[in-house]
């Protein structure tokens, strides 16, 4: 190995190694190039942090798949790129791959892809199976979105289908030929089905940005939306329809096993709050982003003063972007204030960014004076 020392590499510039070596009667190797490296100096960035629960959004109900061949017939066909896949997403353990959206004999979106130790992936039959490098948390929520681009971006020079985690950019797949199905969810053609529950699932002909699946990954939309092909809210709570919420409204789905859950994500807020009146529990949410490499985790901290940890120190949340701390024991009276930072692949760490504190108030409103009348209190009136 040789470390090269001096250099004046461009912060966004990719650099390629290649090698070859000479033998001792000067043969020449052929020449062996990497796939290069990427100069990332720049910190990510935490745009939003909220305590309490002021502005959520909370769907009523989800919708779960055993893993038994449950699964919903939608009857569409597929969307062509430029596209996104999004939905929130709890994962079970299942023996085989875990199939998310797919079309008998064509595409397949993969929560679990075959042969990948389980990591999230698309197939097209009898070409190719392929994934990311990231393999969703058992029993957690995440949102999930798979977009699929025909012009370069922040993240690549050339189309690529992108991987982003809560909002946030995580990797790329350069295998472009992939099309969004939309005939089954949660089993293809096989004996592979769907272990998980889903929420919130959207279905999109345009390549959405980071910053347009962050702002909106929380909350429900109109329908009407520009490229929202299918929209499934999921809380329709009875019935075996599944209702297609976006201004299409052609691909209502036929739901076969897979049954109505009350359990759904916890949802960041758009709002924040200023007074609760709960001391053992606190709902903490933020957004970040990163142009470059990519988001690797959030750390949060929570202490009685801005910036303080003195009641929880820095702590890892993964890509999780909200968060119910539960087991404490606030004080009546008492400020609290949330901290977050994240880093990014490179190794850069952002600034902390301080939300401005949320005060516990459990004492209630002081009874006031009630009268007969309008000025002093009268028994009785002629």
């Amino acid at each position: 190995s040789v470390t090269k020392t001096g250099l004046s590499l461009t912060d966004g510039s990719t650099y390629y190694v290649s090698v070859r070596a000479t033998d001792t009667d000067s043969q020449i190797s052929d020449t062996t190039t990497t796939d290069g490296v990427t100069i990332d100096i720049t910190a990510p960035v935490i745009s939003s942090v909220y305590e309490g629960s002021g502005g959520f959004t909370q769907n009523n109900y989800s919708l779960s798949f055993d893993g038994e061949f449950d699964y919903v017939s939608l009857g569409g066909s597929n969307v062509s790129r430029p596209s996104t896949a999004e939905m929130w997403v709890k994962r079970r353990d299942n023996p085989g791959f875990q199939v998310l959206l797919d079309q008998s004999n064509s595409y397949s979106l993969r929560l679990e892809q075959w042969a990948a130790s389980k990591k999230v992936g698309y197939s097209r039959a009898s070409s190719y199976d392929t994934h990311f490098n990231y393999v969703a948390p058992l029993e957690e929520w995440v949102h999930l979105a798979v977009v699929t681009t025909t012009d370069s971006t922040t993240y690549s020079d050339d189309p690529a289908t992108l991987l982003f985690v809560n909002g946030a950019y995580h990797s790329k797949n350069n295998n472009i030929n992939f099309k969004v199905p939309l005939t089954t969810i949660g089993k293809n053609s096989g004996n592979n089905t769907l272990n998980a529950t889903l929420d919130e699932l959207r279905v999109w002909s345009v390549a959405r940005t980071a910053a347009q699946i962050a702002d909106n990954m929380s909350m429900e939309l109109d329908g009407n939306e520009t490229g929202l092909e299918a929209y499934y809210k999921m809380n329709n709570g009875t019935d075996t329809t599944l209702t297609d919420h976006s201004a299409n409204a052609n691909h209502h789905g036929t739901i076969y096993g897979a049954t109505w859950s009350t359990d759904i994500p916890t949802l960041a807020s758009t709002v924040d709050a200023d007074y609760q009146n709960n001391t053992d529990e606190l709902i903490i949410s933020w957004s970040g982003s990163d142009a470059a490499s990519g988001i690797t985790t959030y750390e949060y901290a929570l202490g009685t003063t801005s910036g303080g940890t003195d009641v929880i120190d820095w702590t890892s949340a993964g890509f999780t972007t909200a968060y119910t701390l539960t087991g404490l024991t606030l004080m009546e009276g008492t400020t609290y204030y949330l901290s977050v930072r994240v880093n990014d692949v490179a190794g850069n760490l952002s600034d902390i960014s301080n939300a401005d504190g949320i005060t516990i108030d459990l004492t209630a409103p002081a009874g006031t004076t009630v009268n007969d009348g309008t000025g002093a209190d009268i028994a009785y009136t002629g």
